[in-house]
């Protein structure tokens, strides 16, 4: 009889999804260490994540739900797993989502930009960033950041996102956070085949 080996599911990343670090969300994640340089990057998600849904800014609700997806939300299956990462890795090399961002606080927005190059600087900085992503170097930025710059106040603005938001494949939504979404309004699509629905179930029961 043939000897069959024994199937072993890949594991789920441990953490919230949406703010992991991309070494952590890639395929082989199982085998690294998480580091607090790991940390360090999961809190500029946080901050991007939050800015995005309840900072002023000029993205349209559908371009939100586009790159919170490719941000934040896309995965892919993998040996009965799940890896991702892949849009933060091409935001991190040429800023592909977060270029088309304009915050409303301009502050906000030098912080996330100079935390971004901080991690993972674009080309023509590379050599004045060199070595800059370390515990010690990120605190001193923060520490004379906040010292400078006032951050705005009472500029709370809810985004949502359409409804046709990604949804991964993978059933593990205790991964990432609870994100608003668009209610359903009067005469969207759904509404209108709800009805049109109804219409032909009665038409069915009249024919009886």
């Amino acid at each position: 009889m043939p000897q069959h080996t024994s199937y072993t599911p890949y594991p789920v990343p441990q953490g919230t999804w949406a703010f992991m670090s991309i070494r952590m969300l890639r395929a082989g994640y199982e085998l690294r260490k998480h580091t607090f340089q790991d940390d360090m990057e999961g809190l500029l998600w946080v901050a991007l994540y939050c800015g995005l849904l309840y900072l002023p800014h000029n993205l349209s609700a559908d371009d939100l739900t586009s790159m919170h997806t490719g941000l934040f939300a896309r995965s892919s299956r993998f040996k009965g797993g799940k890896i991702g990462g892949e849009g933060k890795s091409v935001n991190a090399s040429d800023r592909l989502w977060t270029r088309f961002v304009q915050f409303e606080d301009a502050h906000f927005a030098e912080w996330i930009s100079t935390v971004m190059d901080y991690h993972r600087p674009p080309e023509g900085l590379r050599e004045a960033y060199k070595g800059m992503w370390t515990a010690e170097k990120l605190d001193a930025y923060l520490s004379g950041f906040l010292q400078s710059h006032d951050l705005a106040r009472d500029n709370r603005a809810v985004h949502r996102l359409s409804t046709w938001q990604y949804v991964s494949d993978v059933s593990t939504t205790s991964l990432f956070p609870p994100t608003p979404s668009l209610p359903k309004k009067r005469g969207t699509l759904d509404e209108h085949s709800d009805q049109q629905e109804e219409a032909s179930k009665k038409a069915r029961l009249e024919q009886v």
